[in-house]
């Protein structure tokens, strides 16, 4: 059975609600009950228009359109729309019973799902390319814009070799939307895209089989309406220019755009920059990236002075799942949303603020689906977190002083180091392997053992704390433990009771302890005062006596001015009502500027009560910046 050649618009198809447009505008077309417009190895029905739409003529196989010519090159279909206001539909199929030649459909530019109601399907299969013509590779060559749900629904699928190529055969100047859009635009005729009148239909598309690729210029998938794109089987999806998925934008912040990559052999390849999700609002971008298939970022095609190749915004997401995010381009991977899963990352990556890595497994067992390997250098102002997973980085991790890294139950490697100035944190049985340096603070939780295979340093800014439920968190340093001067604290937030005489072995160093040690001699925790005791290897800590009420700076009451009070006026600046185990040491209810200055005078000296109806002496201005500076350091934002 073969579709009819006709020159005459057929008429408007329309019908309710459907579970399959490209179904049942297929049905209806092989079974004749529609006329269409149909070219050897394409066949429409229902709802398209177009200015130009040639045909083939069997056996022969030449290119002929209304006006006589027979150049398969030089014709072109001009705009071409397939559901502009009702249902429409088009399929191409080298097998029976649409058989024809190799020559390329060509259109100017192709929306499926013009307007708000139509829907478009198009279904291409089974197509083999001409290698002795490059002019004839590829299916359907659209040399402007092609449109996947402009207002209305869009459906396309490459299948087995179906290809397209947008932007024509010198792939120059094409656009692909996918799921409405706003930014650039279409031809004046059919009606395009602009800022004016953002478009907000649905598009999907789907690339499956060896040879099925959509190659395109740039790309917008859910730029203001939903866009999907699937690629598998061993298909491949190009952009030559930059891509955005689900960024939305100025006028519209409504956009949602996933692309997927599913399986082996299956690759999305981006020559200039990609964004991934939105700044803000509701428009929301994903890309997924599973079954050992590639995302691969390569040079610019174009200079450029950008730092990233890839931008994770806020209300961006990357999820690996046994795949490959690598970068060629030579800069990093900016991410400000969220890149979770395991798999590898072949690149080096920004962390922002709002930035953060995951992965997750079960405990103890670690099989390699669940292991996260970044090859790249790792600037983290962000959160790192691994919970019951595997992290492995094979270059320097720069943990800056907004950034937090996370494990429970986990294995992290720090191949190359970790320079810690931020905080890090851990529980369960986690095991990080390599050195650990810097400035920043450090967490144990309770019930849980924290091995470090490697060295640790510290420096005199840093703050260990060690968590108490029914057993004390504990630190294993199989390497050298410099403390530095660091200070140690002891968490009894979770409630548990501390006694006089409880002892705990809380910290050991394999390789023995080297520099400073501790800055505190006490620690107060649970209402008791701490002994710290450091031997040649391990540090015991000893509940003695009960603490005593706060008195001027001695917030802790452990009858002594130290770090540790300047910590509880800083967690708590600004309170109000506020007490002196607060750190408000002029009893005036506010913990300010005032209660440091009583701070800094009596500090190393045990508190003293300050009259709520006196004044305390303001130092020389030459004493009060000595001091302040003194103290800058352990002046810093806790998380």
């Amino acid at each position: 059975m073969r579709c009819k050649s006709k020159f005459v618009n057929g008429p408007v198809f329309r019908m309710g609600p459907i579970d399959s447009p490209l179904l049942v505008v297929l049905t209806l077309t092989l079974c004749g009950l529609f006329p269409a417009k149909a070219r050897a190895d394409f066949a429409g029905v229902g709802d398209i228009t177009g200015d130009n739409i040639p045909f083939q003529i069997a056996p022969d196989f030449i290119l002929i359109n209304p006006a006589g010519s027979p150049n398969p090159v030089a014709d072109s279909t001009g705009d071409m729309i397939i559901g502009d206001t009702a249902i429409g539909g088009m399929i191409a199929d080298s097998a029976l019973p649409l058989v024809g030649s190799l020559f390329a459909l060509r259109s100017d530019t192709a929306i499926i799902g013009n307007a708000s109601g139509s829907i478009g399907a198009v279904n291409i299969d089974d197509f083999f390319f001409d290698f002795g013509d490059p002019t004839r590779n590829g299916l359907w060559r659209i040399a402007g814009d092609l449109v996947v749900g402009h207002a209305g629904q869009g459906f396309l699928d490459f299948l087995n070799a179906g290809s397209t190529g947008v932007g024509g055969s010198a792939g120059i100047g094409g656009t692909t939307y996918i799921g409405g859009g706003f930014g650039g635009g279409v031809s004046a005729s059919p009606p395009g895209l602009s800022l004016d009148s953002p478009s907000l239909g649905q598009g999907i598309v789907r690339i499956n089989g060896l040879g099925s690729n959509l190659t395109t210029e740039l790309l917008f998938v859910g730029d203001a309406g939903v866009g999907f794109v699937e690629a598998s089987g061993r298909s491949s999806l190009n952009t030559h220019l930059a891509a955005s998925i689900g960024v939305g934008g100025i006028l519209v912040t409504t956009g949602d755009g996933t692309v997927s990559l599913t399986d082996l052999g299956t690759r999305w390849t981006a020559s200039e920059p990609v964004t991934v999700g939105g700044l803000a609002g509701r428009s929301h971008g994903k890309v997924e990236i599973a079954n050992q298939a590639v995302f691969q970022l390569e040079e610019p095609t174009i200079a450029t002075s950008s730092t990233s190749s890839l931008f994770i915004n806020r209300q961006g997401t990357v999820d690996l799942t046994g795949g490959t995010l690598r970068d060629l381009s030579g800069t990093d991977v900016s991410n400000s949303g969220l890149v979770r899963g395991n798999g590898f990352i072949d690149a080096s990556m920004t962390i922002n603020p709002t930035g953060e890595l995951r992965n997750f497994g079960e405990a103890g067992t670690y099989p390699p689906e669940e292991a996260l390997l970044v090859s790249g250098a790792v600037t983290n102002d962000g959160l790192i977190e691994s919970l019951g997973g595997e992290m492995e980085f094979e270059s320097l991790v720069l943990n800056n002083a907004s950034g937090d890294i996370l494990g429970r139950d986990a294995i992290m490697r720090f191949n190359g180091g970790l320079l810690n100035n931020g905080d890090i944190g851990f529980g369960g049985a986690t095991t990080i392997y390599g050195n650990i340096v810097g400035s920043g603070n450090f967490l144990v939780l309770a019930d849980s053992t924290t091995v470090i295979v490697g060295s640790l340093s510290l420096a005199t800014s840093s703050v260990i704390t060690l968590t108490v439920g029914d057993a004390l968190g504990t630190l294993d340093v199989l390497g050298t433990a410099d403390l530095g001067g660091s200070l140690l604290q002891l968490d009894y937030s979770s409630g548990a009771a501390a006694q006089a005489g409880d002892s705990y072995d809380v910290l050991s160093a394999s390789g023995g302890f080297g520099g400073s040690m501790f800055s505190n001699a006490t620690a107060v925790a649970g209402g008791r005062i701490w002994d710290i005791a450091v031997g040649l290897s391990n540090v015991i800590v000893t509940a003695q006596g009960l603490v005593g009420a706060p008195i001027g700076a001695d917030f802790n009451g452990d009858g002594i001015v130290d770090i540790q009070d300047l910590l509880i006026w800083e967690a708590n600046f600004g309170a109000s009502p506020a007490t002196g185990a607060d750190g408000d040491a002029n009893g005036d209810g506010i913990v300010n500027g005032a209660d440091f200055l009583i701070y800094q005078l009596q500090l190393g000296m045990a508190g003293m009560p300050v009259p709520l109806t006196g004044s305390v002496a303001v130092p020389e201005p030459g004493s009060l910046w000595l001091a302040l500076s003194a103290a800058a350091i352990w002046w810093r934002r806790r998380r």
